[in-house]
């Protein structure tokens, strides 16, 4: 059996989140990217999905904190009961290869007495970035 398409990496994963907020969806794609990195057939699929989702902002072209330009997207969040309750989370992907270059959140209010005290907002409060990887046949030759 060979790798799946496109467009069955798209149908099973929108059979499987159903349910899933858009938020979820962005926390469900920096997950499913950590696992498949570099693998075009799911970059493409995470992005149709991605595309289909309601309250998604193209924020424009931008950098990520590697220096890499990249694309932003965005969808605001709701965690009641949160130290930040209303954030945004940003997706960042390479404008060339469709590939998800980092993830970003950023608080845009706080619970001051959950954190200790207040903190200006907006905070980017977590983000992750995948840099160039590979899998190499030893620890002496580099990706």
């Amino acid at each position: 059996m060979g790798k799946a398409t496109t467009e069955e990496l798209t149908a099973r994963l929108l059979e499987e989140g159903k349910g899933r907020t858009t938020g979820d969806w962005f926390e469900t794609a920096a997950k499913i990217w950590t696992d498949r990195l570099d693998d075009p057939a799911t970059g493409a699929a995470l992005l149709h999905v991605l595309a289909s989702l309601p309250d998604v902002t193209v924020e424009g072209a931008t950098t990520d904190r590697a220096g890499r330009a990249a694309i932003a997207i965005s969808t605001p969040v709701e965690k009641p009961g949160g130290w930040f309750p209303k954030q945004r989370q940003y997706l960042l992907v390479d404008p060339e290869t469709g590939y998800l270059l980092a993830t970003e959140s950023v608080g845009l209010s706080s619970d001051e007495d959950a954190i200790g005290g207040p903190v200006d907002t907006p905070a980017t409060i977590h983000y992750k970035v995948w840099l160039k990887s590979a899998f190499v046949t030893d620890t002496q030759t580099r990706p």
